[in-house]
């Protein structure tokens, strides 16, 4: 469980470094988009892992076929959220509105998770039987 706290690598400080040395831009932004990943990867490795020292069953037993799971959904789920988020300030055009739906929309995308067993801290465990 420790392993998969503390392994993500944090992005911040990868994206200031590269900044330093003067790496390209999109170098930058691919770097923060494979530091999200591993950051997923790693609620997800520490779920299963506290599922696994406490007894409980995920709602996909096998870890690698859950964490397939949780990567498909979240993927089709970012995609989808993006697509109608950039639809929508498109349309709206009002900064306050704006600002608004951009701290709404991480809420919606955690819940919408939630729903669909596809978050790491989803309740999707339930206990094993004895």
């Amino acid at each position: 469980m420790l392993a998969a706290v503390v392994s993500p690598p944090d992005s911040v400080t990868t994206v200031s470094h590269g900044r330093e040395i003067g790496l390209p831009r999109r170098t930058i932004s691919i770097l923060t988009g494979e530091s999200l990943v591993n950051d997923a990867a790693a609620l997800t490795l520490f779920a299963v892992a506290v599922a696994a020292v406490t007894g409980d069953r995920e709602f996909i037993e096998n870890p690698f076929l859950l964490f397939g799971w949780e990567a498909l959904i979240g993927l089709i789920l970012g995609v989808v959220i993006g697509r109608v988020v950039i639809s929508v300030r498109a349309k709206v055009g009002n900064p306050t509105i704006e600002s608004g739906l951009n701290l709404l929309v991480p809420f919606l995308a955690y819940f919408a998770a939630e729903q669909l067993h596809a978050s790491a801290s989803s309740p999707s465990s339930r206990p094993a039987s004895p």
